[in-house]
């Protein structure tokens, strides 16, 4: 029942696009640009978040390198927290997402 929905929403989305999708290169870099954007740290302007007020604080030479490890940061908590939760893994993902939104650069 569940593939046969998925079919009809499809075949609706098809209908309604007026033929298959076209992915092509420029579209394929927007997603990624739209994705990757607030990894790159170019607005700085004061916002709720902690990252702008880190980075006004430090040398510009110095913020490639906290860049990486602020980035780097919440992958450090993941392999203990799956080890410790691997039986409970719908506490897991909700601590993940959690953790994803606290320390995320633009909130």
């Amino acid at each position: 029942a569940a593939t046969a929905g998925l079919g009809g929403l499809l075949a609706a989305s098809l209908d309604v696009s007026d033929g298959p999708w076209r992915w092509d290169f420029a579209t394929l870099q927007t997603a990624a640009r739209a994705q990757l954007w607030p990894f790159a740290l170019h607005d700085l302007s004061p916002n709720i978040g902690l990252w702008w007020y880190l980075f006004q604080e430090l040398f510009a030479e110095s913020r490639p390198f906290f860049g990486f490890v602020f980035l780097a940061g919440p992958l450090v908590y993941l392999g203990p927290l799956m080890h410790a939760l691997r039986h409970r893994p719908l506490l897991l993902g909700h601590l993940l997402v959690i953790l994803y939104n606290l320390l995320r650069p633009y909130p």
